[in-house]
């Protein structure tokens, strides 16, 4: 048995994220038995969920086991936890015991909760009931799909979704242009268009970014929307320069000529802080969605060690994405990248 303060045990939760204060399993033989019970938010011992009639037999000598030694150290647990187990390894016996959690279907972490609020009224003051929003049916059901998500990490995943699909309707839109006064049907006209989506993922994220810099987006033009944002987050009790750093090496943020990105090379005035941008929401992304052995992922585990973190990904990245998401559509149809003039292009 391995009896620890509060802090030297990790909380685990079940599928409706409330902290588990009583697991058990019961192997086929008693020794590759494990049970936990955390005494962190449980005032009395009936709240453990022990079944209310209980009698123990066979595969249950784990439960036995942990009442007894329960019973015997009930001074040393009293806010604290009890890992019960025949191995006498504590790190070992603790990683045993998560491994039971998770394939048992608990949680080891919590997502981290998205708030935004809404940021995004100027924008919907601008809708007009005389525009065409047909074409953007599809969009629109992605920005549902947006609003539905209540993590951090979700939610960033959902708003770059959005930014991808963008990314090639604004090629498509730019290879429509190139084909006035006739119908896009040409097989040249076709491979022109396999050719300018035919491009890295970070050249098509940044390039949509440059096409949206002076684009205005309900009451101000996203450049502006962005240098105010950025102000905004480094006025914040959470800002710290050198962890903000510290996160674009984890990220691995370079610039054109491969060099690491850090705030006084690279986001230190508002030109430099739009040149970079798309750099650092798509090392975001990657970081996120890739798990290699060799580089930082971004869990929600790694999201709540620091503060900085959610800071740039919510108070910095999400609502300038989320600002050309949901407004772009609002945009003027003349200037607008992702507008398409003619209803055929709406099959491509």
């Amino acid at each position: 048995m391995f009896l620890g303060e509060g802090d030297q045990f990790d909380p685990s939760f079940d599928q409706s994220g409330r902290r588990l204060a009583y697991f058990f399993h019961n192997s086929v033989d008693a020794v590759n038995s494990v049970a936990l019970i955390d005494f962190r938010d449980v005032p009395d011992v009936s709240q453990l969920g022990l079944p209310d009639s209980w009698s123990p037999q066979g595969q249950d000598l784990i439960e036995v086991w942990s009442v007894i030694l329960l019973l015997q150290n009930l001074g040393s647990v009293e806010g604290g936890v009890a890992v019960i187990s025949s191995e006498q390894d504590t790190e070992r016996a603790v990683s045993y015991l998560k491994y039971h959690l998770v394939m048992s279907g608990h949680r080891l972490t919590l997502p981290v909760p998205l708030v935004l609020g809404n940021r995004l009224s100027d924008v919907q003051d601008s809708l007009v009931v005389e525009k065409d929003y047909t074409q953007f049916v599809e969009p629109f059901g992605m920005l549902g799909e947006v609003n539905s998500r209540e993590s951090v990490l979700e939610g960033f995943l959902s708003t770059y979704h959005v930014l991808e699909n963008y990314m090639i309707r604004s090629e498509v839109s730019s290879a429509l242009s190139n084909t006035t006064g006739r119908s896009f049907q040409r097989v040249r006209d076709f491979k022109r268009l396999g050719q300018q989506t035919d491009a890295s993922e970070v050249s098509h994220l940044t390039k949509l970014f440059k096409q949206c810099w002076d684009k205005t987006i309900g009451a101000t033009t996203l450049s502006a929307y962005l240098e105010n944002t950025f102000n905004t987050t480094k006025a914040d009790p959470r800002w710290n320069e050198n962890d903000f750093d510290k996160f674009l090496v984890e990220l691995g943020v370079l610039n054109g000529s491969g060099n690491q990105v850090t705030f006084a090379n690279g986001f230190n005035n508002a030109e430099s802080v739009r040149n970079n941008f798309a750099k650092l929401v798509y090392s975001i992304r990657c970081s996120i969605v890739h798990n290699k052995a060799t580089e930082f992922h971004l869990s929600n585990e790694e999201l709540s060690r620091e503060a900085i973190r959610v800071l740039v990904i919510v108070e910095l990245c999400l609502p300038v994405m989320q600002r050309i998401a949901f407004g772009l559509p609002s945009s003027a149809p003349s200037t607008n990248p992702i507008f398409y003039v003619r209803r055929e292009l709406m099959f491509y």
